[in-house]
């Protein structure tokens, strides 16, 4: 079935704007009246009739404009040389460009209330595709701000009602004694802290880490330098007297202000020493997918000798570890590595047989993108379509 005439008319009157108004006022009756005789054809009859007309008339409309306009350029420049301007087409071009300019202010000049409208409209939809894009950018398109983030793995544990859960001190002990694909491995677990100072008093996201956490990331410090293993055995029995900064926290409370590497801060109602400051960028894996980074770093003492009396079930679950791969193995390699010593823990019945112990090795790339990849692009689709539908009001 055709749609009706009056309809296609209308529709067609508009697209013959695409040509100069000077070519619509000439020649625009007698394309039209060539319009009415070509759809009333029988070839263009039937819902795939109506397909192939407006395709061939699309097509020949592109084809006769770009032509049009072409040599209506080639006319201006030949009139604008003929009464001595000087300048060339380029400069024509841009002239011409300038007076569309002017008319397209004045009309929307005209109304305010349409052009505030679709200003709006487009601002939202361009605003949220900006951001989330800025989003994308950051978290998926970038590397992780590590060294070699490709060797970066990460291991959790699992068992029956936790998927994916913390691990203990004495699995970290046993997988850094045991392991053969490893460098190196680090621990550390979440928390809070307090500046309590009376100026400016904030609670803060905070993480007690190894001494290696940053040997293991390779990750260098924007300022000063990371805890040493004695500092670290010390917090084991007094509170820490030393601190890191994270380059955020640095930068909102202290205005990037380096003398502050050295200074005492009261944190928790104790004075501490600040040793370093993060690099400008730089997160815990633990860190994304979370509102806020952390921005306090204690030292955490944790024996790397290998345990003795291996605790029922593994000990306290609390603890995050990430290892740093040897060269040349991948993280197969480490996740084969880290089941034969978990098979050897069963074997010895240290976990419960009911309570069916696992443990889990990721890549730190699929590890804290894979989860929220999936979302993130979803939402980027979902902002795309506010802009399209945005485009479509406003045209």
């Amino acid at each position: 079935m055709r749609p009706p005439l009056r309809f296609a008319e209308r529709l067609y009157r508009a697209l013959l704007h695409l040509y100069p108004a000077w070519f619509v006022e000439r020649r625009g009756p007698q394309m039209l009246e060539a319009f009415r005789e070509q759809r009333s054809e029988p070839l263009y009859g039937g819902p795939l009739g109506s397909l192939k007309f407006w395709w061939d008339i699309g097509t020949d409309l592109v084809v006769n404009v770009m032509q049009v306009r072409r040599r209506y350029r080639g006319d201006t420049v030949a009139t604008a040389r003929a009464e001595g301007r000087r300048g060339n087409g380029v400069e024509v071009v841009v002239d011409e460009m300038r007076q569309d300019l002017r008319f397209a202010l004045r009309t929307l000049w005209r109304a305010p209330m349409f052009t505030l409208v679709a200003v709006a409209t487009l601002a939202i939809g361009i605003g949220s595709n900006a951001a989330i894009f800025g989003v994308i950018n950051t978290v998926l398109l970038r590397p992780l701000p590590y060294g070699e983030p490709e060797g970066v793995v990460r291991i959790w544990s699992q068992w029956i009602g936790f998927p994916k859960t913390w691990v203990s001190e004495a699995e970290y002990r046993n997988y850094l004694d045991q392991n053969r694909t490893f460098e190196d491995i680090a621990i550390w677990y979440q928390t809070t802290a307090n500046f309590t100072s009376v100026d400016n008093p904030e609670r803060v996201r905070a993480v007690g880490t190894s001494e290696n956490l940053m040997a293991v990331l390779r990750t260098p410090m924007a300022a000063g330098r990371f805890f040493s293993r004695e500092e670290a055995l010390l917090a084991d029995t007094l509170p820490s007297e030393v601190i890191v900064l994270s380059n955020e926290g640095w930068m909102r409370r202290y205005g990037g202000d380096r003398s502050v590497v050295g200074s005492s801060v009261e944190v928790d109602g104790r004075l501490r020493t600040v040793i370093g400051i993060t690099a400008a960028g730089f997160r815990m894996p633990t860190d994304f997918g979370v509102g806020d980074v952390a921005d306090l770093y204690f030292p955490y003492y944790v024996e790397r000798t290998p345990v003795v009396d291996f605790p029922r079930g593994g000990g306290s679950h609390g603890q995050f570890m990430v290892g740093r791969l040897r060269d040349g193995l991948s993280v197969e390699d480490a996740r084969r590595d880290i089941y034969l010593i978990v098979d050897v823990k069963r074997a010895e019945n240290s976990y419960r047989e009911g309570q069916q112990f696992n443990a889990l090795v990721y890549s730190a790339h699929d590890d804290i993108l894979g989860a929220i990849r999936p979302a993130l692009i979803a939402l980027l689709g979902a902002v795309a379509f506010v802009l399209l539908i945005a485009c479509a009001n406003v045209a």
